[in-house]
């Protein structure tokens, strides 16, 4: 009798405990999954101060936060924690002192429109089609044409504003957010005119920033017949100061071959098509 009492004592007990164990297991999986699918991501900037020489600029961004840590060898100078999603930012200067602000304090968006576009426009009536070049392959006997069209794509323009005694981490956390393709952040803040201080800016500053995307369709012709059809963009990022400084930076992708490499291909596929 004492057996079988022990017996369903035990079974209970088990009974009890899996579910426990599952949801404890079940949550440990989770939180290791959650740890795993994040990802961090940090890079550092070195720049110029005027009271410590250089500040080493540390930033980790991990999921919406973006935290930025002005070091001058380990003493930690400045601080800024930037919430993507709430707007926020803590700020911390050397002396520890928080304070709290809204993106919106420092930036501000409007729309880039084409009327902006200072370039002239290759498009021309029709296909919207441009000669670019022609070379004759001795080869094959003929010769090709390269025809380009040119469409621009405008994205927001964002407008810095940073009153004196921004610390220098809480405008690095912005850039990294909004300026996100502007992998040399010391060369934007050399753009904006910024002269730091302690870790901190000792004037007011103002600037902008804006990106174009410029696409080129390209279309290769030999003896009438398209022998290559290809595309190529060119990202353009740029920065300016109210002062009129500039930092632009140009990122290619898509086809990046010479116009004398895209005929030439163009030839060779009119002729052993049509052979």
């Amino acid at each position: 009798m004492r057996l079988k009492k022990f017996t369903l004592l035990l079974v209970i007990g088990i009974l009890l405990l899996a579910p426990v164990n599952g949801v404890a297991s079940a949550y440990s999986l989770s939180k290791e999954n959650k740890r795993i699918n994040t990802e961090i991501d940090e890079d550092t900037y070195i720049i110029e101060d005027e009271h410590y020489g250089q500040l080493e600029i540390k930033v980790t961004k991990e999921d919406n936060i973006i935290i930025a840590e002005a070091y001058n060898g380990d003493l930690l100078v400045s601080k800024s924690i930037l919430d993507t999603e709430s707007g926020k930012i803590e700020e911390y200067d050397s002396n520890g002192k928080q304070e709290m602000h809204d993106i919106e304090e420092f930036v501000t968006i409007s729309p880039l429109t084409d009327e902006e576009d200072e370039m002239t426009t290759l498009a021309t009536p029709g296909s919207g089609y441009t000669k670019v070049t022609s070379e004759y392959s001795s080869v094959w006997k003929m010769t090709g044409t390269a025809y380009e069209k040119r469409t621009v794509t405008f994205d927001k323009r964002y407008h810095f504003i940073f009153s004196k005694g921004t610390q220098i981490t809480t405008i690095v956390s912005l850039l990294v957010q909004k300026v996100y393709k502007v992998k040399n952040i010391p060369a934007a803040l050399v753009s904006l005119g910024i002269t730091v201080i302690s870790g901190a800016i000792d004037m007011y500053i103002a600037g902008r920033y804006e990106t174009k995307i410029y696409t080129y369709d390209i279309e290769v012709y030999a003896k009438n017949r398209l022998g290559l059809k290809t595309q190529k963009q060119k990202e353009v990022y740029s920065m300016f100061s109210a002062t009129g400084k500039e930092n632009v930076q140009t990122v290619v992708t898509g086809d990046k071959r010479s116009f004398s490499d895209m005929i030439h291909i163009g030839i060779y596929n009119v002729y052993i098509w049509n052979s």
